[in-house]
C-alpha cells in the first residue's frame, strides 16, 4: 500500500522489518540498495533511523514515512533525512528510503 500511495513499484526494493529489533547492518543495507522499505516501531522510530543514517554518512536520500495506512488518520510525509531526523511522533510505520540523485 505504501508504494501504491507514492506511485512507485515495490519489486525493486529491499524490505526489512525492524519491529522489536534493530538491524546491526542497517547503514550497510541502505548504502547498498537504491530503494529500501522498513517496517518501524516506537522503539526505533523514523526520526531515530534518519539520525543514525546521517551519523554514518548516508546522504542524498528521499524518505517517505507512511503511518496508519488505509485508516482515516493516514499520514504520509515525503521529505529527506535531515528534516525527518527532527520530526517526532511516529509509531508503526512503513519508511521508504530512496537514493535522491538530484540533491
Amino acid at each position: 500500500v505504501a508504494f501504491a500511495r507514492i506511485g512507485e513499484v515495490w519489486q525493486d526494493a529491499k524490505i526489512i522489518s525492524l519491529h522489536g529489533r534493530k538491524v546491526d547492518n542497517l547503514v550497510t543495507e541502505v548504502k547498498a540498495h537504491g530503494k529500501i522499505a522498513l517496517f518501524t516501531d516506537s522503539n526505533f522510530p523514523p526520526s531515530q533511523i534518519a539520525s543514525c543514517l546521517l551519523e554514518n554518512d548516508v546522504e542524498n536520500r528521499r524518505v517517505v514515512v507512511c503511518e496508519n495506512l488505509t485508516y482515516p488518520d493516514e499520514k504520509i510525509v515525503d521529505t529527506n533525512l535531515e528534516t525527518l531526523s527532527q520530526m517526532r511522533g511516529f509509531g508503526l510505520c512503513v519508511m521508504i528510503i530512496e537514493e535522491d540523485l538530484e540533491r
